[in-house]
């Protein structure tokens, strides 16, 4: 839970909203839904953020990832000037903290202990992300009563907001009310981080290589990224239980 100490009500929206978007790199959510902030606090322009993880071993990658993205995310925040970064309980917590501090990579933190980049393992978890965010629209658009050879013939233009909520366009042009408008938003939020072809005319549903997906491969693609999904949940709520048993209570 997160506290807000010495903050303003638009201020606490503010930082609170910043720090919803900073996800778990491995499980594709939020740090704050998933309880992984202890405090924030507010100091004139700064702010200082504790993070407390499920485990004490948990990846420094992953770690320094999250870190550096609470950095990044509310230094966007209109009036802060200073991020610091805590992390409670971490073997690592030290080296993490100081090379955020000071502007330093991954690699210059772990000298000689690291192979490959960030960068790379961060895109293969947006990658992986990826599939189940287009699973959970995928399973709105069913709820729906859009058929499989529909949604394979669907196009980006045939989601449309209006007045904040989401229609989809059936091919007779009537439109239909999609209830997850999160499921649409997180979706086409990921498919523009990964580079994939955003034209009006583009199939709705691709592939992570940016290939429509055909109809007689449908099923087959929507049983793979059920199997991603639960997968990925599963590390969720092990995440989840670990860190509530951490704080002592249940999760």
């Amino acid at each position: 839970m997160v506290q807000w100490e010495g903050t303003e009500a638009g201020v606490q929206a503010s930082l609170w909203q910043a720090l919803d978007e900073v996800l778990d790199p491995e499980l594709d959510q939020s740090i704050v839904r998933l309880g992984f902030v202890e405090a924030v606090l507010l100091e004139g322009s700064c702010v200082e953020v504790t993070l407390r993880l499920p485990t004490f071993w948990c990846a420094p990658n992953f770690v320094f990832m999250m870190a550096e993205d609470i950095r990044r995310a509310l230094l966007q925040v209109e009036g802060v000037q200073e991020v610091r970064v805590r992390i409670a309980d971490h073997f690592a917590s030290e080296a993490i903290e100081a090379a955020i501090r000071e502007g330093r990579s991954f690699e210059a933190a772990f000298p000689g202990e690291t192979t490959g980049s960030l960068d790379e393992l961060r895109q293969w978890f947006q990658r992986k992300g990826y599939l189940r965010r287009q699973f959970a629209l995928l399973k709105a658009l069913r709820a729906a009563g859009f058929s499989p050879p529909e949604i394979c013939a669907m196009r980006l233009a045939d989601l449309l907001k209006s007045e904040g909520k989401w229609w989809a366009r059936r091919a007779d042009g009537t439109l239909v009310r999609i209830e997850s408008e999160e499921a649409i938003s997180r979706y086409l939020k990921r498919r523009q981080e990964l580079g994939l072809d955003g034209r009006p005319e583009s199939p709705l549903m691709l592939d992570m290589d940016g290939n429509p997906i055909p109809l007689e491969s449908f099923e087959d693609y929507l049983r793979r990224s059920r199997t991603t999904l639960l997968n990925l949940s599963a590390n969720a709520s092990l995440c989840q239980a670990l860190l509530a048993s951490r704080k002592g209570g249940a999760p």
